[in-house]
């Protein structure tokens, strides 16, 4: 899954809502607004800097693409 912000942000019940209505309830929506992650494009940039980033793009089930920062971990001297 790729956590998008309209993901985190939960919507409140009102006041007055029944108990049929809090049972239901699903603060951060059904299960099909989820943005899962379809595939991992094969390009790779590196980024020209002293830790040399990885920049990659992912393609979401909404049909964005999304781009991806990895860091390596520790203390790389490469």
């Amino acid at each position: 899954m790729i956590p998008v912000h309209r993901q985190l942000v939960p919507s409140l019940l009102h006041p007055g809502a029944t108990f049929s209505e809090v049972k239901e309830h699903q603060p951060f929506g059904a299960e099909s607004r989820f943005v899962k992650l379809v595939r991992i494009e094969d390009d790779v940039e590196v980024l020209g800097s002293q830790t040399r980033p990885k920049k990659m793009h992912w393609l979401g089930s909404d049909g964005r693409r999304y781009a991806i920062v990895a860091k390596p971990n520790g203390k790389d001297t490469n």
